[in-house]
């Protein structure tokens, strides 16, 4: 059984994926539509990227991760969106030709060689039963402006982990209609969580210490940022690993720890509409306990989908469609990546590389982008 959210986003990317079909079948000169495609990287790099199998002790199977990172290269491999095995079983859910998923065009070049320098590092913890692809356009832009991002699966909650030698592991998340219920169970997957971090922890430094990234991780510098369960993952995980200096909750409410423990390091929340302290109890509970740097920006007109590939995706195949369900706002789904990137690179760099440049983005964010407003 599917998350109630994440039914809902595949039913719309479902009824609008369809409508994309039925305009192109009625011509014949859109008969071939060009492939979905990622949002291009903003930065000064080049974009590589490469997947990583991992041990996980805590779920006892190994997880997947894919890195992006800066690189020299100019040409090369174009990376796969995800793997093909997962692109064919993602085609069913969403029932939808696989040739249509497996045909997403990336901004990264496949296994490129990464560019000189150590560089911080910024993990990336999904959506609840979604998976480390799903903010592809997010993580590869922050590797382009010099970070390296490693995007997390999550065995048993994603929908679809594919480990390298091509098996894979479903999700066993089971949602529940009671709401006191539902809440307990997105509290013990954040807790569940937790273990993949840790795993992916104490993976880099192998990561860094041989192969095609060595010696590009600085492990000294170290990020984190999800999107809705994600979200609360990174909240969660900054009190349970001081090494994350600084965190990003993508329009993600909280669970556990985050509610009561206090934290002392930089924290930013990115807000869909009508996402605020007022309308979300958790997030009211967390501001009390930021006690270092903290904000709340809103993302005007996006919806909670909007700050995933998703939303661009069906604009290319169906540009004039509109969601009742309002899971994606009326913002242009390009302006709202193009705003969340700003603000993600702004906070990443002031914190973990110490370049005060984007200090204007965090305390006047409209000045610099209208598509953002400070809540506070």
């Amino acid at each position: 059984m599917l998350h109630v959210a994440r039914a809902l986003r595949l039913c719309v990317v479902a009824a609008l994926c369809a409508g994309a079909a039925a305009a192109a079948s009625g011509s014949a000169a859109k008969a071939n539509p060009p492939p979905p495609h990622v949002l291009l990287p903003s930065g000064a790099f080049h974009v590589g990227s490469v997947a990583r199998q991992v041990p996980d002790p805590s779920r006892h199977v190994p997880t997947m991760i894919q890195l992006f990172y800066p690189t020299s290269a100019s040409a090369g491999a174009a990376a796969s969106y995800m793997p093909k095995k997962t692109a064919d079983l993602a085609a069913q859910q969403l029932k939808q030709p696989a040739a249509l998923v497996e045909s997403i065009v990336t901004g990264a070049f496949a296994a490129a060689k990464p560019a000189p320098g150590k560089r911080p590092v910024i993990l990336f913890s999904p959506g609840l039963q979604e998976l480390r692809s799903d903010d592809t356009a997010l993580g590869e832009d922050l590797a382009s402006h010099g970070f390296i991002v490693v995007s997390i699966d999550h065995p048993f909650d994603s929908a679809i982990v594919q480990l390298s030698d091509g098996r894979i592991i479903p999700s066993r998340f089971h949602d529940s209609s009671n709401a006191r219920r539902s809440t307990e169970l997105r509290a013990a997957a954040v807790r569940a969580r937790m273990g993949d971090i840790r795993a992916v922890l104490h993976a880099l430094p192998a990561i860094n210490a041989k192969g095609l990234l060595e010696r590009r991780l600085n492990l000294s510098e170290i990020g984190m940022y999800g999107f809705s369960l994600g979200g609360a993952a990174t909240a969660e995980a900054m009190r349970d690993f001081t090494q994350i200096r600084a965190g990003v909750d993508l329009d993600g409410s909280l669970y556990g720890k985050s509610l009561s423990v206090t934290l002392n390091r930089p924290f930013l929340f990115l807000a869909r509409d009508n996402h605020t302290n007022a309308s979300d109890p958790s997030w009211a509970s967390d501001w009390k306990t930021l006690k270092g740097f903290r904000r709340q920006i809103h993302v005007v007109g996006a919806g909670h989908g909007d700050f995933t590939d998703a939303a661009s995706f069906l604009h290319q195949l169906n540009p004039q469609a509109t969601d009742p369900t309002g899971y994606y706002g009326p913002i242009d789904p390009d302006h709202a990546a193009t705003a969340t990137r700003l603000a993600l690179a702004a906070f990443f760099k002031r914190f973990l590389i110490g370049d005060s440049a984007g200090t204007q983005v965090l305390d006047h964010p409209q000045a610099i982008n209208p598509d953002l407003q400070l809540l506070r």
